[in-house]
């Protein structure tokens, strides 16, 4: 079929059933909102907790009244770890400080606090792949005035346990939402498919090929597919930067307005592509599944 051919027929689909290829779209492009708002938030999350994890930010907490003596010997101790990195002490007034500031609207409450419940640590992170070591771990403790080390191996055990799960689920959860899209482009070509059987049938009385009757709806279900697609994204975006924002308003949670990004430009194209591929393929089940009817 020739292309000009071929398009004046997919423009004349559009124009016999508009209503119906627009409420295909609106229902296609809701769905793929949805979609893309949870892969994204998914994508930004699991990013931040490894780029956190990766960082090998550590803590020693002191006793509360212990002598400088013992606090100088922790941090030669530090200094001597394989590819140490940034060494912090933070004093209890400091702690108390940062805790206010993160907690803005708490603060009358958390004023109330005695500023000796809270311990001295020292703060400190590794430059390299492998985390503390059990051995380095336990020389620390063993310092004198030494009350503990925080290492966050249950916490990061935790964490990538739960991503497991929420991943599976995720995936299940994407996969329904692909196979509404599917379904929604299908009905949405079946419809159209019907609107037109009278001129389907007499391209078949005058030997026109199943290929050549079912490739305009091929071409619509991939334009539906595609620009479903792009609107998805196009509304992705506002509420991105909408949540972007709302995060960045929060003390605690700025550096994560930072940190988070959008869908990268691969990825833009891949699920245009992937949509447009979907759409092409339920249109041609949709076509199939009426044309093998109308043979009966």
């Amino acid at each position: 079929m020739r292309g000009n051919v071929l398009l004046a027929q997919v423009r004349d689909n559009l124009k016999t059933h508009t209503a119906t290829t627009v409420t295909g779209l609106l229902t296609t492009t809701f769905s793929l909102v949805i979609l893309g708002t949870f892969f994204l938030f998914y994508q930004n999350l699991v990013d931040l907790t490894h780029r956190f994890f990766q960082q090998g930010h550590y803590s020693v907490f002191l006793a509360q009244n212990h002598p400088e003596a013992d606090r100088q010997a922790v941090q030669a101790a530090l200094e001597r770890l394989p590819q140490v990195g940034e060494i912090n002490l933070v004093s209890p007034e400091e702690a108390r400080e940062e805790l206010l500031q993160s907690f803005l609207e708490a603060r009358p409450i958390l004023e109330q606090l005695e500023t000796k419940r809270l311990p001295w640590v020292i703060d400190f992170s590794l430059n390299r792949a492998t985390a503390l070591t059990d051995e380095e771990q336990q020389a620390l403790e063993q310092l004198p005035s030494v009350t503990g080390v925080f290492t966050g191996k249950e916490t990061k055990d935790q964490v990538f346990s739960f991503f497991g799960l929420t991943s599976f689920v995720g995936w299940v959860l994407v996969g329904l939402l692909l196979f509404t899209v599917l379904l929604v482009i299908k009905n949405t070509i079946q419809l159209a498919v019907r609107i037109r059987i009278k001129e389907i049938e007499v391209l078949s009385l005058l030997g026109a090929t199943k290929s050549f009757i079912q490739a305009p709806f091929w071409v619509e279900g991939g334009l539906l597919g595609g620009f479903s697609a792009l609107l998805a994204l196009g509304l992705v975006y506002p509420i991105y930067r909408f949540l972007v924002a709302g995060i960045g308003m929060i003390p605690a949670l700025s550096f994560v307005a930072q940190e988070v990004c959008y869908f990268g430009f691969f990825q833009s194209v891949f699920f245009v592509l992937a949509l447009t591929g979907i759409g092409v393929l339920s249109a041609g089940w949709a076509a199939r599944q009426t044309l093998r009817a109308l043979d009966r």
